[in-house]
């Protein structure tokens, strides 16, 4: 009886698609900062009026704040997860501090480029408008 047990795990096992052993979640696939949700960027501005201008200028206020916070939980994930490998007298992983470490360094890319776009917008519109 335990033969036949053992024989059909066995089938079973290698019976399953090789896709359902490449889909398996990696380290990499897991999220260490499910409390942190990154603010969604502004749309890249092309002003013509002013109220244009003037709206790109606030979603960009608000966006550079939301990613403050942002940037303040990931700092706040890593000091927990810090305190714990502390107690445990353990490191904490290589993983999830490159994980944190890129999510704070995207979102920073992302602050520039609104930054920039939003700069860009005011320089074409002063330009198109003759302010200086």
């Amino acid at each position: 009886m335990l033969n036949k047990m053992a024989l059909t795990a066995a089938f079973l096992l290698f019976a399953l698609p090789a896709s359902a052993w490449d889909s398996a979640p990696t380290q990499d696939d897991f999220d260490y900062t499910p409390a942190c949700s990154p603010p969604a960027a502004p749309a890249p501005v092309d002003a013509t009026t002013q109220a244009q201008l003037d709206a790109a200028h606030d979603a960009v206020d608000a966006f550079m704040a939301a990613s403050d916070s942002y940037q303040r939980c990931l700092g706040r994930a890593l000091g927990a997860r810090q305190d714990i490998a502390f107690f445990a007298k353990t490191n904490v992983p290589v993983v999830v501090t490159k994980q944190i470490d890129r999510k704070a360094r995207d979102n920073q890319h992302q602050k520039e480029l609104a930054g920039r776009d939003y700069n860009a917008a005011v320089a074409a519109y002063q330009a198109k408008n003759g302010k200086p």
